[in-house]
């Protein structure tokens, strides 16, 4: 039976982790960012401390448009689309790849394929993205959190002792953490 929302994705959020279809690219596709407020959170962030800091305007006096509008003229990024049906590459909503277009098919038609994220399900990987989805298919997407400290806050409201995801998930029945690989 075919999942709500079983889509194919051509690129895979740096920050989220989910699949897009449409966003940021920034250089000749060193990074892909889905959301607006990420990008300009990098633009402003530590990496690219040296290219502001030759600007006549300080980066923290610069609205975000100013921001976007610098980072496009110095061709830094660019917002774009990508059709999946003309790419080489696919993920899932979760980010988790789809190696090739028998496995893309299998899943759209929601056979032979659970998205059940990358698999780093038996341990818990440090800086890891993460995506956690509760039983109304709500997403709430994490980048580059530790997981351990997301696990702990669940123990102490909880009351549980969950050490891995692979132990969440096993459990818990109203939610589900999907984990992608942590990004170079």
């Amino acid at each position: 039976m075919k999942k709500a929302n079983q889509i194919v994705y051509a690129r895979r959020c740096c920050k989220t982790g989910e699949g897009m279809n449409e966003g940021w690219i920034f250089g000749n596709g060193d990074m892909y960012i889905k959301h607006e407020s990420d990008v300009i959170k990098e633009l402003r962030g530590p990496d690219w401390k040296d290219f502001w800091s030759e600007a006549w305007t300080e980066l923290s006096e610069r609205e975000d448009a100013d921001i976007l509008d610098s980072a496009f003229e110095h061709d830094i990024c660019h917002w774009t689309e990508w059709d999946p049906s003309e790419e080489d590459e696919w993920y899932t909503r979760y980010g988790e790849p789809l190696k090739t277009k028998d496995e893309v098919n299998k899943y759209l038609k929601g056979e032979d394929h659970e998205d059940e994220g990358v698999a780093f399900q038996d341990y818990t990987p440090k800086r890891a993205i993460y995506t956690i989805v509760d039983a109304d298919e709500d997403v709430e997407a994490y980048a580059f959190t530790d997981i351990d400290v997301y696990l702990q806050e669940w123990n102490d409201l909880m009351g549980t002792n969950y050490e891995t995801i692979k132990q969440f998930n096993a459990t818990e029945t109203n939610y589900h953490i999907y984990v992608s690989p942590p990004l170079a």
